[in-house]
This record gives C-alpha cells, sequence and structure tokens, in this order.
C-alpha cells in the first residue's frame, strides 16, 4: 500500500506530485471548480475548489494544493457549501447574470431584465442558458437570494468580430480561455488586463479581436464555463435541449481531430473539439471550428449542369450518365481508352475513392487516377511529443498546415523539449526555435539523444533514415491521403492525368490546367472554379455521407452521416457505382457496408478486425503493408492542396479573412 491521504472518511492511495483535486476526481468523488483546466498549471483564481483541511484556520483550493501523507479533507462540509455559496452569489451579482434573478424585488427584477436586454441587443436568456457551470453550481448551491447589491458591468459587449463575442458583463475572470491560449494553443493573444473592480480579459493592448493576434483556434470559446465568449453564428441557437450532438471527425488536414458536431433542424450550427482523447484531446484550429457552412452556401451546387452552346445549363442525372458514357465510347475510339484519366482531392471517404478507382480502371483500363498529395505517416501519438528532448522541423510550416500538431509542440517547449528548425523561409514556429537552420547538411544529431523529426512529405530526409535515436514523422494536409493510398490511388502520375483527353476532376483542381477535350467536373462549388467545365455534378461530401477516413497516424475512423445532403446531390460511390453498372459492371451494392466490407477488404485481404461493424467501437491502427505501390515523391503543387481549403473557408461566413492570413499559399 502507498502513501494515503484521507477525503470524506475515506483513504485513498496517492503519487507524489498530484493535487487534492487531481485524487479526489481519479476516484470519482465530485469538487467543483470553474478556473480549472485539464493540463494547465491551476490558479486557484476561482476558490470553488476550496475544501477543508483538518483543523486547518482557512479553506484551501485543492485545485493547487500538493495532497500530503496524513490529510483529512472534507469536500462538502457545512462550513465549506456556506462558503461555496457566498463565492458563487459574489460572482452572480458582478456583471448581468440574469439566469438566477429571484431574489430581488419585481420592480428591481424588471428593470435589471431592461437593462440586461439593452446590453445584449436581444430579449433571450444569455447563450449559455442550460450549459452555463456557473448556473449549475447556483443552482446546485440554493444560490436563490441576493443578499449584496448587484456591480453593474464596465465593458461594452464585443460585437464586431465575424466569428466570436466577448460579454464582459458575464465574464467572471476565471482565467480558462487564458490558459488556453497561452498554455494549450500556445498563442499568448489574450491576457488578464487591469486590476481591482476594472478587471477585464484583454487581447494583448486591449485591442478587439479583428485587431488582435488571435489565430481563430477558438479554445477559449469551448473552455468558457459561462457565457462570456460565443460563437455569434450561434448565439442563441445551441440550446442543450434543442441540438442534437454527434462525434465525428474534421474535414480538413490529416491529423484527423476528432470533433463533436450539433445540429438543429438538419443543419450544423456548431463544432467542438472532442475531449476524450487522441488525436486532439479537445483542440481544433479555426477550419475545424468555424469551416462548415459552406454546406449551406447558396453558391453550392445541387444538380447536375450540362454545357450547351457554350453555357451551362441544369440537367438531370439520366443525361449526365448518357453524355459520359458516349463521351466515353467516342474518346476510347478516337484516342484509345488509356487516354481517359482523372485526378482528386484526397477528402472523400474510402468507400468514395475505391469506387471511384474501380470506374477509371474500367473505362481506362488502368489507373489512371491521381492526386497531388505526397505519402505521409505520423508514427507516435500526438500527446508523446513532449516526451523528446529535441524537436527537429524540416521544410515545414506545421503551424499553419497542421495547427494542433503545432499546438503539441509549443506545449512540449513549454515543458522544456528543444526546437530545431530547418528551413529558408520564415515560419509562424520560428520564434519559438532554439535553433534555426537552412538546409539539412547543417544538422549534426547526437547520437545519445532522441529526436522528434517532423518534416514536410516533400524533403528529401534520406539522409536521416535508419537512425535508432531519430523519429521521423509527417502529416499529410487532407484529411484522407493514407486512405487514398490504401485503397490504390498514389499521386505518381497526377501531372499526366491533367494532359489527357477526357479527364475526370474532383474536387481537385482548376479547369484552366488541363489540356483536354472533354472535362467532367464534379464538385461544390464547380461554377466557380470549373468555368470551362463541360459536365458538372455536385457531390455530397462528409458529414453528409457514411463511410471510412484514415489518418496520417493510418488509423481508420467510420464517420457517420449526420445531416441530410442537399438538392440532387450524390455520393461519389453512389455516382460511380451507378456509372459502373451503365458500363457493364453488375455492382450489386454501393453502401458503404457492402463496399468495405465485400470490396476493399477483400481487394486487400484486411482482417475481420477492422470489419465495419467493428468500426463503430472507435479508430483501428492499420499497417504499412496494406499500402500498395506508394509513391514517396510529391508530383503535385502544394498549391493544389490549400486552393481546395482556401475555396472551402472562403464560402464560409466570416472565414475568408482569416483564410488569407492562415493558409499557406505553399510560395
Amino acid at each position: 500500500m502507498g502513501i494515503t491521504i484521507k477525503i470524506n472518511n475515506e483513504e485513498y492511495d496517492f503519487e507524489i506530485g498530484e493535487t487534492i483535486l487531481e485524487v479526489a476526481r481519479r476516484n470519482g468523488i465530485y469538487i467543483p471548480t470553474l478556473c480549472n483546466l485539464e493540463g494547465t498549471k491551476p490558479t486557484g483564481a476561482c476558490r470553488i475548489c476550496i475544501v477543508e483541511l483538518g483543523k486547518m484556520s482557512a479553506p484551501v483550493a485543492s485545485c493547487s494544493t500538493p495532497a500530503a501523507p496524513g490529510m483529512d479533507i472534507q469536500t462538502e462540509s457545512p462550513r465549506i457549501r456556506k462558503a461555496r455559496k457566498t463565492i458563487i452569489e459574489l460572482m452572480m451579482i458582478s456583471g448581468n447574470h440574469n439566469c438566477s434573478a429571484i431574489g430581488n424585488s419585481k420592480a428591481n427584477l424588471t428593470d435589471f431584465m431592461q437593462e440586461v436586454i439593452e446590453y445584449d441587443g436581444s430579449g433571450s436568456i444569455c447563450t449559455a442558458y442550460g450549459e452555463c457551470e456557473l448556473q449549475s453550481l447556483a443552482y446546485k448551491y440554493m444560490v436563490n437570494n441576493r443578499t449584496l447589491e448587484r456591480i453593474p458591468t464596465n465593458y461594452p459587449l464585443e460585437n464586431i468580430d465575424p466569428l466570436i463575442g466577448r460579454d464582459f458583463s458575464r465574464c467572471i475572470l476565471c482565467g480558462r480561455c487564458v490558459q488556453a491560449c497561452t498554455e494549450v494553443s500556445v498563442i499568448n493573444a489574450i491576457s488578464h488586463g487591469y486590476r481591482g473592480n476594472v478587471a477585464k480579459i484583454v487581447a494583448r493592448g486591449d485591442k478587439p479581436l479583428p485587431d488582435s493576434e488571435c489565430v481563430y483556434c477558438g479554445e477559449c470559446l469551448q473552455v468558457c464555463p459561462v457565457g462570456a465568449l460565443y460563437e455569434k453564428r450561434s448565439k442563441y441557437d445551441q440550446r442543450v435541449w434543442d441540438v442534437t450532438r454527434e462525434k465525428s471527425t474534421c474535414y480538413y488536414c490529416g491529423i484527423g481531430c476528432r470533433i463533436v458536431v450539433s445540429t438543429k433542424n438538419n443543419k450544423i450550427i456548431k463544432i467542438d473539439g472532442s475531449d476524450e482523447g487522441e488525436p486532439n484531446r479537445g483542440q481544433l484550429c479555426f477550419k475545424g471550428r468555424f469551416g462548415y457552412d459552406f454546406l449551406y452556401n447558396d453558391k453550392r451546387l445541387t444538380k447536375p449542369m450540362i454545357r450547351s452552346g457554350g453555357k451551362l445549363k441544369e440537367a438531370s442525372w439520366e443525361e449526365a450518365y448518357n453524355i459520359i458514357i458516349d463521351k466515353i465510347r467516342e474518346i476510347s475510339g478516337k484516342y484509345g481508352s488509356e487516354s481517359i484519366g482523372c485526378v482528386v482531392s484526397p477528402k472523400y471517404s474510402n468507400e468514395d475513392l475505391f469506387m471511384l478507382k474501380k470506374f477509371i480502371e474500367k473505362v481506362s483500363g488502368k489507373t489512371n487516377i491521381g492526386h497531388s498529395e505526397p505519402y505521409s505517416k505520423f508514427k507516435i501519438e500526438y500527446s508523446q511529443i513532449g516526451e523528446y528532448e529535441k524537436i527537429v522541423l524540416i521544410g515545414t510550416d506545421i503551424a499553419r498546415d497542421n495547427p494542433v500538431a503545432a499546438n503539441y509542440i509549443k506545449q512540449a517547449n513549454l515543458k522544456g523539449s528543444e526546437i530545431i528548425e530547418i528551413n529558408r523561409k520564415k515560419t509562424d514556429l520560428s520564434k519559438y526555435a532554439e535553433i534555426k537552420l537552412k538546409d539539412l547538411s547543417e544538422f549534426k544529431p547526437d547520437s545519445k539523444i532522441n529526436y522528434l523529426v517532423i518534416y514536410s512529405p516533400e524533403y528529401d530526409i534520406s539522409s536521416l533514415e535508419g537512425k535508432s535515436n531519430i523519429s521521423l514523422n509527417s502529416i499529410n494536409s487532407e484529411n484522407n491521403t493514407a486512405g487514398a493510398y490504401m485503397v490504390g490511388i498514389a499521386n505518381e502520375n497526377f501531372e499526366d492525368m491533367k494532359k489527357k483527353k477526357m479527364v475526370f476532376s474532383v474536387s481537385s483542381i482548376p479547369s484552366n490546367e488541363f489540356n483536354t477535350e472533354f472535362l467532367v467536373v464534379i464538385d461544390q462549388f464547380g461554377v466557380e472554379s470549373f468555368e470551362n467545365a463541360d459536365l458538372i455534378l455536385p457531390p455530397s461530401v462528409w458529414v453528409e455521407n457514411e463511410g471510412t477516413y484514415v489518418n496520417s497516424q493510418h488509423k481508420i475512423y467510420r464517420m457517420k452521416k449526420i445531416v441530410e445532403p442537399p438538392g440532387d446531390t450524390k455520393s461519389l460511390r453512389a455516382i460511380f457505382g451507378e456509372l459502373l453498372n451503365l458500363s457493364g459492371s453488375g455492382i450489386k451494392k454501393s453502401t458503404p457496408k457492402y463496399i468495405w466490407d465485400e470490396m476493399i477488404r477483400k481487394d486487400l485481404n484486411l482482417s475481420d478486425d477492422i470489419a465495419y461493424s467493428k468500426l463503430k467501437k472507435g479508430p483501428v491502427q492499420i499497417v504499412d503493408g496494406f499500402f500498395k505501390k506508394i509513391s514517396l515523391k510529391s508530383s503535385g503543387s502544394k498549391n493544389d492542396r490549400f486552393r481546395t481549403h482556401k475555396l472551402l473557408c472562403n464560402h464560409c461566413e466570416g472565414l475568408s479573412v482569416i483564410a488569407e492570413k492562415r493558409i499557406n499559399p505553399g510560395e
């Protein structure tokens, strides 16, 4: 038996360095907190977590008090409950906490509510109503009688930012947002400002958010325990009783961040990071958190379009399919079947990409299909980044390409890991690097030190291969690049595909880069990006479909359909399943389960351990042996990859300016 402390008259083991709060939580003992943020240094700012420690004269903050042998702790004694009630009341009288105004006289209550309405510019109760942690504690400790005079707020509502609203009247100065910004995302854009009764949370220089160094990761939004920070697009639409929440995977880079999608009336209204663990532990970047309403943009295509008389006009799927089949026969007859090819963005599910590949193989006689993403793999868990003494960044601007991975690197740097950057250009992480080199030849690793190397997949790191003390890792810029390689779509012939006589361009590059007689575009915004297309098909995408994805760690995730697709859009697997049948292939089914279990797994000889039904339990790790014909060199421009991200963000409310600043143009 180890060293112990006593909590509520029961003895518990603990480890040196654990706080009272950590020991209590590990053993299922409830202690309320407002300022505590897991993974950051405790501050003891809110005092809600106070406990009684033996006969000491004053309660102690359990979040910042180390456990010690022989401690006798009471978490809910009458003295502690009374103290917490007073602390909560002091918070409730400061500003516009109108969720618990029972103790006021009727006249005063009316005046108070009118003041709140004028401040908010709305008659609705606070945006956090029903989920506010302060509100929950007020009810738990029965703070229903205001014995103290209310303290009006000193600062107006800041509502000028397109994405994030700041309500100073409901801020309790717990500091969680500051901790999230300085210790989780490590941006240092906000801090505590001023003192006493004029204290506030400020962006650096006390500027409005649009003029600050904020990168819009939204970490502060997610950790705010009250209604002081809110997402403007869904301010009063995200009531817990009105929304449905489903887990999914981010649509953007190869990290494969786990997300929680809140929907209402078949529409996404909010996205949070899932805090259940790897790979992101609740963290997101601006694309993952805010880049979702491109799905509802009024410029999105919802019907097939055919060029006639120089103009695009709406058509039926049957018409579009017939034209495609006829053109395939015509082009094949004139130039041979090998003149038909496809370029694709690997943002679609494995099932979508597999059916696309099957169709191209059927009509061209070979795998005439490519994408612009180089092969990549991240071999460790992201939380293990901090275990390395030296972190070497080679040729990558990871803070822009894969921001959540950059968070882990900066967190490691805060705890003592040294960053070495090898790059001829200045990046967002340059200011964190202790050593800056221009070329890999300048790097002289010490054989006694374990290095974590994160490199651009396009960079030649062959001189480091085979060294046991160097872990080589890279991350894709697109979310399912590993899945594309797994089903047999590589980038080795990407440029050649653009020169074919008939090309299928699937969410890929603008039409002016093609030298083709007939161009079929499959894209959400085809009219804008592919003005020279001969035929455009509208796909359903991401959370509108069910299927599987593979991230850069080579973990398979099963994605659930969350919202219905708009108009006449169809999934890629349905489109190419129907085209295959018209071509005489006789595809029995095009459901995700059938394609995964009966086609992909059998084609790749994958084990029953990753049957479709078993993937529902969580992600499954696969090994490199399942990847066929992997090309380690990129034949596509980095611009091709980031163009897709920028296009999507430009079709999201309030994101175009941020995307211009934050998305690496790849120059």
